[in-house]
C-alpha cells in the first residue's frame, strides 16, 4: 500500500499507447504544359494513369513517378496549361 502526501501527482496511462508516427497526408498538384489542355484538376495515381490523361511520355508521367519515388502515400492531382 502506498500512502500519497499532499502535492501534484502525474499518471501516465500507457495501455492506450499509440505506436510509430501518424501518416503525414501530403497533396502534389502537377502543373504541367503537355499538349492536351486539362483545366480542371484530374486524380494521378501513378505513371500509367498520368501517361493515359495527359499523353505518351506526358511531363507528368515523369512528375508523378518522381513523386511517387520520394513519399509513396502522397495524393497527387494534375493539370495541363497545353502549349
Amino acid at each position: 500500500m502506498s500512502q500519497r502526501i499532499p502535492g501534484a501527482y502525474i499518471a501516465f496511462n500507457t495501455d492506450t499507447q499509440r505506436t510509430g508516427l501518424p501518416i503525414a497526408e501530403q497533396r502534389i498538384l502537377l502543373v504541367t504544359s503537355d499538349v492536351v489542355n486539362i483545366a480542371d484538376p484530374v486524380p494521378v495515381y501513378d505513371t500509367s494513369t498520368a501517361d493515359a490523361q495527359f499523353g505518351a511520355n506526358s511531363i507528368a508521367g515523369r512528375m508523378a513517378r518522381s513523386a511517387v519515388a520520394s513519399c509513396d502515400t502522397v495524393d497527387m492531382d494534375g493539370i495541363a496549361l497545353g502549349k
